[in-house]
């Protein structure tokens, strides 16, 4: 018999990956599973350093501590307005790559489900997050649903 205690539904904000934690939150409540939700801060990437810089990658102290709270605040509020109260839910920020810190949250939580969207924001990143998804599913722990956007002709049919 399938048993599903914890389940890892990442996100990036997107409304692709709302539409994967309405999945997660369902099949949270059918198994009465603990749902964590998690938000990855991505890591900047280098700077060029300028002629006698000594930095080589972006030092902004209060990029990190703004994006956490504001990030904190969004999950705040999905989860408000999409997980019911008896669905026990732990909203998590990390740092780092995606597909990696998502495998790393899996591993460390011993999450029997994963429940992804397969694309999230539109243009670079819609490639970006299509792609983490795919490492997720190659890499993971446990089973992986990958939830798909209806194609535009799908969704108006």
């Amino acid at each position: 018999m399938l048993k599903v205690k914890k389940i890892l539904c990442p996100t990036d904000l997107s409304e692709p990956s709302l539409n994967a934690l309405d999945y997660a939150v369902e099949i949270a409540s059918l198994f009465q599973a603990e749902l964590k939700l998690l938000y990855v801060v991505p890591v900047l990437p280098p700077r060029p350093a300028a002629p006698g810089d000594p930095l080589t990658s972006y030092e902004i102290p209060e990029y990190e501590p703004m994006l956490r709270k504001e990030s904190e605040r969004q999950l705040k509020a999905i989860v408000s307005e999409r997980v019911p109260k008896s669905v026990k839910v732990e909203p998590t920020i990390t740092n780092g790559k995606p597909a990696y810190e998502i495998v790393r949250i899996a591993e460390e939580d011993q999450a029997d489900l994963i429940v992804i969207a397969t694309q999230g924001h539109t243009g670079w990143h819609k490639f970006v997050v299509g792609s983490v998804a795919e490492k997720v599913i190659q890499m993971a722990p446990c089973p992986v649903l990958a939830v798909r956007e209806p194609r535009q002709e799908e969704a108006s049919a």
